[in-house]
Order: structure tokens, then C-alpha cells, then sequence
């Protein structure tokens, strides 16, 4: 149940009393709030039918009402009532499409036969009247009966469809059953006669007789039946039978044995015995010799048999006898054409026909009857003589015009003679001056001719004749035809339009074509109040025509004030109409009233679908923000377009444009974060929360915020550089195990001098925590103790020889271990990279991070701090020593802060292996 009805209410609904009409609407908002607050219970549909019987009556809001009744639908499907009301008012407002839905959901919805009985047949209806599906509806139909098969008020009506159909199969089975439903024996057997009769019509003769001898069981006295079985029997060619029967009939006596005798003498002829279907006629005649069926039908064996004097003589008493006019005259005529035609007596056969004229003058057969002996030999100008010698003795100046036009038809249709054929016709006119045939075959003349001025000079004629304004307004209406069709004059056209609505003030198709004209002239302003004219004379095509009008002031007339006022009462009549809308909007922006324009969009927004609305929000807020400066507003129209589309990029970078400007700082972190879950690339996620965190930082003084907005910075981009930067310096003022942390992160991210920077930054932050240069004076010691095997790093010249010894020029040729190879570092840095390479290449085969030693090394006092250049190629030339699994800096850092000194602990203690010493490094921590 989706369509809504096709009008607002039933012409002329009562008009409800305000005070009713409140009371009637606050019950409304009462039942759709207590409906609501039951949804999704079934019992709330009830509430929402009540709901739409009130819409229904008395307040007559058919669409309304059909809503109600939807959700009612929605709610309980097989609510039956809900089901009926609602298909009440769609058959109100016609649509029978919805009302056979509705139909099929309210069988589904009920179970006994009867009442579905009913129903289908009401759909059978909808189908057959209304929507002209005769092949869905017998379908429907049938099925009814089906259900209630002896059902006689549903045989009844289903005997009027099938009859008004002509559906005789459907119409046959109907008669049966009403047959064998119908109690009274003389009642069944008219059903069965009827049904015998609708065999018959479809060719099924022995059913036919089955049923008429069914019939004649029950009623034996019936003449119908008696008559059936007669025309049965002729039906099937049992002759011998018919003639039993027409005998048995003619046995009864009485007026009843003339026809039996008759019926009995077509029998004979059947029989092809006609001599003695004469003498049955003529017994019959002799019954009854003024019996015009037995005159008849003798008249007609006698034609049969083709003897025409006994036939005339027949004819001769038929017409004596006949009563009736009509038959009078069809019995004269038929003489009269068989004393012209087959015996040949002329002057008899116009005997006849002047006996038909003394009756009738002027009878058109009697006098096609005259004119035929002409018309045999093809003289036509006989014939015409023979029309104007009747009108020396007709008065009548209808019966004048009548031959008159005849006389014009056979000049035009038969002599091709137009000019004498418009005289006729003209005198016709002046005889009867609304005389239809003859102004039509005038008309058709001059049409034919080409004859445009004599013509449109006609319809003017008729004008000065004519005293209905109504039939004047037709005349100027074909003179406007003639001359925009055939002429082109425009201007003539239209004056005749103008002299029409100067008849008819209201003459819509006058308006309607006086419009048309305008156009085509490009009389723009004479348009306009045409078609406002007409949307007041026709309020179903209102809103189009002043919608029309509204466009001719614009782009035709350039007067946009007046186009506005225009489309603004068109939205007084239908607040709905959306081009209207769109058109008034364009046409507010254009004279720069932004603040109607703004109520044109937001009243467009609420009747578009989802997408455009979000566009016409988004211009709402332009509007505010450009043209209205009215921020706040804009800000509430940016928020609307978010709602509706969450991830609307343009309108989240309005609205953090507009919060950086008011300073809005948090609501402006709340923006970007939406901008930022909008963001499907990491690394530009990972931006706008880096973003974020600077103004937590920055603007609300919020370090904690900070901190976590960069964390998830870094879970996102790990090598995010000025995160790195932006976390350590928060980390280096808060200070404790994290700080290390942080600045261990910066150690893998950058450049290489920015890597070698970081590295030396983490090793101070070392020694400050309380780790010293003790425990990598310990470690390196038991690295270089424990050192086996050294693979020769560069050049022989480097000074590191296999066995783990410094050789020449730093040493001795005594071998150097443990302590002595970090003093040996110290002492020798000067040297250059080639020292610090080959010692850092020996710490990093027993899994020491050779950076943070050396770093120790430059971070005693005095030390000389090695130049840009040697800390670029010790990263990139040193630091490839396997990663190794580590205790992470925060522990060292706890280790430390717990009291226990590296002396009290032992460099065994914090580094029993190269692996632990790698705790240093923090980088798995």
C-alpha cells in the first residue's frame, strides 16, 4: 500500500467547524503519539486506522488518511477494517490499481468462502469496469463462483457481468448453476431456457436441446420451451421430430396453433415439402386472416417459390392489415419494389410509393423509390427534377432545406457540379439558417475547393445568426482554425479568440488556443494574463500555468520583480512544487535577496531526496557565511549537511575555517578528528591528527591530550618525524621512563645526521638516568673478552686483527682486551672513522650497539665530539649488527632508580651477554 491518492479530497466535502476541526486534530496528535509509543505492537495499527478514519471524516484529508492507513498496513497486514478503509478512499480518488492490492491483500487476510466470494467478485469489478482487464477479471470471476457456487445473490450479479460483457461461455456456466439453485421449478426452468439459448449462440446444438428438454421436464405448458424445442429440433435436422412437436403444439388450440401452423410450414419447406407448407399457412390464415406473422411468413414462401402474383396478393392483405406505421410502410415499399422490379408494373410501383408519400411526404425511401427509375438509367438531372417538383408543393422550410441539400448532394457527389451544389446548400442555410447537414456539406465544399475566405466569410454568416453565446464561441473557434491553419494569419486568429472570450468571458479551450497564438506571435505580454486567466479557470493545471508564466516574465519580458510575485502565490497554492522552488531561488539569488533565497533552499531541502538535500545545505551555509555573515548560522547549516553526510569533506573544512576564525579551539579538535577518521590513506590520517595534536598542545595547553593524539600519530606513520620531534620534547619535560622511550623512537626515523643526533641525544639521556659509563665499560669488556673470532672489517690497516687484538699504528703487539680496548677508543678517537669503525665492527659481532658506546665515549668531558661527516658513515656504515632481543630502557631506568648502583649490581649483572647489553639500545622496549 504505497501510492498515495490521486486528489486531496471528494469534490465538495462539507466544510468542518474550527472548533470541531481542533478538537478533531488534537485527538489526531493523540492517537499518532500513543501509536508510536506501541510500535512495533500490532495493536498500534488499530490506533493508526482510528487515526485515518478521523483524517478520512470529518476532516477529509484523503492523503492523510491513506498514510494512516499504510501504517496501519505496516503494522497488521491482515487487519481486515484498516484493509477496507483504505481501499474506500483510493476508490474515491480512483486509483484502481491500488484498490485491487488492496483487494488481494484482504483475500489473504480472510478465510471463509462466502466473504471471499465476495471479494473476488468486487475485484472482478474493479477489473472489468475500471480498468477494462475483461481477460483477469473472468479469471477473478470464476474463482468466486468456485467458492460459492449456489450462491444466488453472487449468480445474479455474476449474470449482469458476463451479460454486459457478452461473456456467453462465463454467462452459460452461470445460468446452470442458477438452475440448480434456484428452489422454484418454473424459475430453474427459465434459467435452463436461457442456458439452452446461450448453447445455441455458441453452436452446441445438442446441449441446447438437453437443456431445453431439461427445461420442458419442469415446465411442460411453457410456450418458450414449446418454441425452443421446436427451433432445437430445426437446429439439429431432426425434422420428423419438429414436426411432432409443432403438431402436438397445434393441438392445444387457440391463438396458440397460428404460430404452431407457421412453424409447422418452415418445417415443411425444410422439408422440402412446399406445398404443403402453403397449405399450412393457409390454414393458418384461414384461423387468423389478419395475422400479419401468417401473411409474413406466407408472403415470404410464396417469394420463395417465386411466384410474384401470389406474392403481391399476399403483400396487398399484409398491408391492409398491418397497424403499425413502420411495418405499413416497409409493406408498401416491398410491394412497390416487387411490382417495380419483378413484374415490371411501373405505374402500380408508383402508385405505391405516391400512397407511401400521401402518408408520409416527403419519405426519403418513397422518394429514393421515385428517383431510382432515374437513377437505373444513371439521370441524375432527372433525379434533381424530380426533388424540385417536390418543392413546389412542401411549405416547410425545414422540409425545403432537406430537399434543398439532397438536391446539392447528387449535384456535388454525382455532377461535379460545386458551384450549383454551394447554391443548394446556401439556400438550405437561408431556409433553415442552423440547418447542420447543409452548412457541414457547404462547409465540406469550400473545404474541398480550397476556398478559405469563403469559408471563414460562412462562419461569419453564422455568427449574425447565432443567439447562444455557446455556439458562437464555436463558430469563432473554427473561424481562429481556419485562419491559423490554412491562412496563417495569426492576427485574424486571434481577433476571433478575442471576440469568442468577449462571448465567454470562461471559455477555456478559447483561452487555451488564444495562448497558443500569443506564443507563436511572441506577444509576450499579452501571455501573460492569458495564463493566469487560465490557471484561475483551471486549478488542476494551476501550478504549470503560473509556473509558465513566472518563466515568460523572466526570459521573455525581463521583469523578474513581477515573475517573483508570481511564483511566490504560486507557492502560497502548493508549498510543494519544486521547480517552482528551484525557479524562485534562482530568482531571489539574481536580485541578491539572500535571505529569501536561503528560505527557498531550506524549504527545497525539505522536500529533496538525501543527496540533494545535503547540496542545498551546503549552499544554505555558503549563503550565510559569504552573503549574510551571519557565522553562527552558517556554523548550525555546516552541522546539518554533517549529519546527513558524516563524511562531507567540504563541510568539514568550512566548519574548521569558521572555528579557527571564531577561536573555537575545542570544537575545532572535534572537527578535525572527523576529518581525520574520514581519511582512508594512513599517512594523511596520520597528518590531520598530527594536526590535532598541535592545537591540543598549542591552544588548550593539553599536554596529556597531546601525548596520546601523537601516539596514535606514530601507530599509524612510525617514522612520522615531526610527531617524533613533537612527542620527545613531551617527553623530555615530563621526564621518567617514557621520555627514554621517545627518544630511543627518534633513533630509527630521519635522516642519517638527524639518526646519529637522536642516538647521541639518547645516550646523555642514559647517563642522566643513573645507567653510567660503567655498565658499557663492563659490557664492552666482556664483549671484547668473549670475542673469538673477528672477521676483518676494510683494509689490513684498520688495526683489528682475527685473533680480537689492536694492532699497529694504535698498539702494541701485546693483545688488548676488555677495558682496554674503550680506553684504547678514547685515546685514539683523533685518528678518524677507520678507529670507530673497526672497534664498533668487533662490538657489534658480540651484539653491543657500537653507536651508544661510542657515544659514551664523546660524552666524557673534554672529549672531542667527531664532525658531521664521520657520524653520517658510522650509521651508515656500522650500525648493520643484527637486532637483538632487549630488555627495554624503562627497566635499566627503574633498575637505577631503585638504589642499586652499577658497582652494587655488576656490569655481570645488567649485561651477562651482548644480547642484554642491547637493553641499551631500548628498541625493542
Amino acid at each position: 500500500m504505497t501510492a498515495p491518492p490521486e486528489r486531496e479530497a471528494p469534490v465538495g466535502r462539507p466544510t468542518v467547524p474550527s472548533e470541531t476541526e481542533a478538537e478533531v486534530r488534537a485527538r489526531i496528535a493523540a492517537l499518532e503519539r500513543e501509536a508510536k509509543a506501541l510500535e512495533p505492537d500490532p495493536r498500534s495499527a488499530r490506533l493508526y486506522h482510528e487515526l485515518g478514519l478521523l483524517w478520512e471524516r470529518p476532516l477529509g484529508n484523503l492523503r492523510a488518511a491513506a498514510a494512516a492507513f499504510q501504517s496501519a498496513y505496516r503494522l497488521a497486514p491482515h487487519f481486515v477494517e484498516n484493509l477496507r478503509s483504505a481501499r474506500r478512499i483510493f476508490s474515491d480518488v480512483g486509483n484502481w490499481p491500488m484498490v485491487l492490492q488492496l483487494l488481494d491483500a484482504e483475500l489473504a487476510a480472510t478465510e471463509s468462502a462466502r466473504p471471499r466470494a465476495a471479494l473476488l467478485f468486487e475485484k472482478a469489478e474493479v477489473l472489468a469496469d475500471r480498468l477494462d482487464r475483461w481477460d483477469e477479471a473472468a479469471t477473478v470471476l470464476a474463482a468466486a463462483l468456485e467458492l460459492e457456487p449456489a450462491d444466488l445473490g453472487l449468480l445474479i450479479q455474476a449474470e449482469g457481468m458476463l451479460a454486459a460483457r457478452g461473456d456467453v461461455a462465463g454467462l452459460l456456466r452461470v445460468q446452470v448453476l442458477l438452475a440448480r439453485a434456484l428452489p422454484d421449478p418454473r424459475l430453474a426452468a427459465h434459467a435452463l431456457q436461457t442456458a439452452a439459448t446461450l448453447h445455441e449462440r455458441l453452436g452446441q446444438h445438442a446441449d441446447a436441446l438437453s437443456r431445453w428438454r431439461e427445461a420442458f421436464a419442469l415446465d411442460r405448458r411453457d410456450p418458450v420451451t414449446l418454441g425452443a424445442l421446436r427451433r432445437a429440433a430445426e437446429a439439429a435436422g431432426d425434422d420428423e421430430a419438429l414436426v411432432a412437436v409443432l403438431a402436438a403444439e397445434a393441438e392445444l388450440g387457440g391463438p396458440a396453433s397460428v404460430p404452431a401452423y407457421t412453424a409447422l410450414a418452415r418445417a415443411y419447406v425444410r422439408q422440402e415439402r412446399p406445398e404443403d407448407a402453403v397449405a399450412a399457412l393457409n390454414a393458418a390464415r384461414h384461423q387468423n386472416p389478419e395475422d400479419t406473422a401468417v401473411l409474413t411468413a406466407l408472403a415470404t414462401l410464396h417469394e420463395s417459390l417465386d411466384r410474384p402474383e401470389e406474392l403481391a396478393d399476399v403483400l396487398g392483405s399484409l398491408a391492409g392489415a398491418v397497424r403499425d406505421e413502420r411495418e405499413w410502410l416497409a409493406v408498401q415499399l416491398r410491394l412497390a419494389s416487387l411490382l417495380e422490379d419483378t413484374l415490371h408494373r411501373d405505374p402500380q410501383a408508383v402508385e405505391r410509393y405516391e400512397a407511401v408519400l400521401e402518408r408520409v411526404p416527403g419519405h426519403p425511401v418513397a422518394l429514393s423509390g421515385l428517383g431510382r427509375l432515374h437513377a437505373k438509367t444513371q439521370d441524375w438531372p432527372a433525379l434533381v427534377a424530380v426533388y424540385d417538383a417536390e418543392l413546389a408543393g412542401v411549405g416547410d422550410p425545414r422540409t425545403r432545406a432537406e430537399l434543398h441539400f439532397r438536391s446539392a448532394e447528387i449535384l456535388d457527389a454525382r455532377l461535379r457540379r460545386a458551384d450549383e451544389a454551394l447554391a443548394r446548400f446556401r439556400e438550405a442555410l437561408q431556409l433553415v439558417p442552423g440547418y447542420l447537414p447543409a452548412r457541414q456539406g457547404l462547409e465540406r465544399v469550400l473545404r474541398r475547393e480550397q476556398r478559405w475566405n469563403e469559408l471563414i466569410a460562412l462562419h461569419e454568416e453564422e455568427l449574425l445568426s447565432i443567439t447562444s453565446p455557446a455556439d458562437g464561441v464555436a463558430a469563432l473557434g473554427r473561424i481562429a482554425q481556419e485562419a491559423e491553419e490554412h491562412l496563417g494569419n495569426l492576427d485574424l486568429a486571434a481577433d476571433a479568440l478575442r471576440r469568442a472570450l468577449e462571448l465567454v468571458p470562461d471559455h477555456l479551450p478559447s483561452l487555451v488556443h488564444l495562448a497558443r497564438l500569443a506564443e507563436r506571435r511572441e506577444v509576450w505580454d499579452e501571455l501573460v494574463p492569458l495564463l493566469e486567466r487560465q490557471a484561475e479557470l483551471d486549478p488542476a493545471h494551476a501550478i504549470t500555468l503560473r509556473h509558465r508564466a513566472a518563466q515568460v516574465l523572466e526570459e521573455r519580458l525581463d521583469d523578474v520583480t513581477a515573475a517573483i510575485a508570481v511564483l511566490e502565490r504560486l507557492l502560497q497554492a502548493d508549498r510543494t512544487y519544486l521547480p517552482a522552488l528551484q525557479a524562485l531561488g534562482r530568482l531571489y539569488a539574481r536580485e541578491g535577496r539572500w535571505k529569501e533565497l536561503g528560505q527557498m533552499y531550506r524549504r527545497e531541502a525539505e522536500l529533496a531526496g538525501s543527496a540533494r538535500a545535503v547540496q542545498l545545505w551546503a549552499r544554505i551555509a555558503d549563503l550565510e557565511e559569504a552573503r549574510l555573515v551571519d557565522l553562527d548560522a552558517a556554523r548550525a547549516a555546516w552541522d546539518e549537511v554533517l549529519r546527513r553526510d558524516p563524511d562531507h569533506g567540504a563541510a568539514l573544512r568550512a566548519l574548521a575555517r569558521i572555528q579557527r576564525g571564531q577561536g573555537d579551539w575545542a570544537g575545532l579538535v572535534s572537527t578535525l578528528e572527523r576529518t581525520a577518521r574520514t581519511r582512508t590513506d594512513p599517512r594523511a590520517r596520520a597528518d590531520a591528527l598530527f594536526e590535532v595534536a598541535t592545537l591540543q598542545l598549542d591552544a588548550l595547553a593539553d599536554r596529556g591530550a597531546a601525548a596520546a593524539t601523537l601516539e596514535a600519530v606514530l601507530r599509524l606513520a612510525p617514522d612520522h618525524i615531526p610527531a617524533l620531534r613533537q612527542l620527545e620534547a613531551l617527553s623530555s619535560l615530563e621526564g621518567g621512563p617514557d621520555a627514554l622511550q621517545s627518544l630511543e623512537r627518534a633513533t630509527v626515523a630521519g635522516s642519517p645526521s638527524e639518526r646519529v643526533a637522536a642516538r647521541r641525544r639518547l645516550a646523555h639521556a642514559l647517563l642522566a638516568a643513573g645507567i653510567g659509563l660503567q655498565l658499557r665499560q663492563g659490557a664492552i669488556g666482556q664483549g671484547f673478552a668473549g670475542a673469538s673470532d673477528v672477521q676483518q672489517q676494510g683494509e689490513n690497516g684498520m688495526g683489528i686483527g682475527r685473533e680480537g687484538k689492536l694492532h699497529p699504528p694504535f698498539v702494541g703487539e701485546a693483545p688488548v682486551t676488555g677495558h682496554q680496548g674503550l680506553e684504547l677508543l678514547a685515546d685514539n678517537i683523533h685518528q678518524g672513522a677507520a678507529v670507530i669503525k673497526a672497534v664498533a665492527a668487533t662490538l657489534s659481532l658480540q651484539g653491543i650497539d657500537p653507536l651508544i658506546v661510542v657515544a659514551d665515549v664523546f660524552a666524557r668531558p673534554g672529549q672531542m665530539v667527531p664532525d658531521q661527516e664521520i657520524g653520517e658513515e658510522l650509521v651508515v656504515d656500522v650500525d648493520v649488527g643484527p637486532v637483538m632481543t632487549a630488555k627495554p630502557v624503562r627497566q635499566v631506568n627503574q633498575l637505577a632508580q631503585t638504589g642499586e648502583t652499577v658497582d652494587e649490581v655488576g656490569p655481570v649483572g645488567l649485561a651477562t651477554s651482548g644480547d642484554e647489553f642491547a637493553t641499551a639500545r631500548g628498541i625493542q622496549g
